[in-house]
């Protein structure tokens, strides 16, 4: 402890009448340069050259092979959230994958997302099959995902085409997988043919 030379004794307040307010301010979790650069992560991909942020304010994402050589993501911040984002999809392959994730760990997260076949079949899935999905498809190149966190759960979906899922995301809390790092909003997908897709309009928005 330490001795206040005025009394000589511990005190636990001190008048600090010099001291100008200070405004605490952070960065947003969006697609701006610092943003970018300081918010959102990859997993195992430290080169992070899979994603560049164009002049319009889009992110340009190549899709990797795997979901984790695909992702980028912020971190969830809130038990109560709203996030969502819009993806234009025009430039997908047949077998090609992209979507809206909660993301734990490598093989632990919940997911909405758009496979390209003659159509685009948009799945909501647990990846590891403890809970039930449910699935749409859709003629659309470009929609807008989104996932509102309540809570312990986590309720993805597509206002465009009426469609939306909720998982109960305690499969994907720290106990149930062994993990320390948090649940990560993020942006995930596979191709074999290194697509591309564009971001836009990304918005996370907390509520408690």
């Amino acid at each position: 402890p330490l001795f206040s030379p005025e009394t000589g004794r511990v005190e636990f307040e001190y008048a600090a009448p010099n001291l100008e307010p200070y405004a605490q301010t952070d960065v947003p979790q969006d697609f701006s340069p610092e943003s970018l650069a300081i918010k959102w992560v990859t997993v195992g991909e430290p080169s992070q050259n899979h994603y560049c942020l164009q002049p319009d304010g889009t992110v340009d994402l190549s899709l990797g092979e795997t979901v984790e050589a695909t992702f980028i993501g912020v971190r969830q911040t809130a038990w109560r959230f709203t996030c969502r984002v819009t993806i234009d999809m025009d430039e997908l392959q047949t077998g090609d994958s992209v979507g809206l994730a909660a993301y734990i760990r490598p093989g632990h997260y919940l997911a909405l997302e758009a496979s390209k076949a003659d159509s685009f079949k948009l799945t909501a899935r647990s990846a590891s099959g403890a809970q039930s999905g449910a699935s749409v498809t859709t003629d659309d190149t470009t929609l807008t995902f989104e996932l509102v966190g309540d809570d312990q759960d986590y309720t993805f979906s597509v206002p465009s085409l009426g469609f939306s899922h909720t998982f109960d995301g305690r499969e994907i809390s720290c106990d149930m997988t062994d993990s320390h790092t948090g649940v990560m909003i993020a942006i995930v997908g596979q191709s074999e043919h290194a697509s591309r897709v564009t971001l836009s309009d990304f918005r996370y928005v907390t509520s408690g």
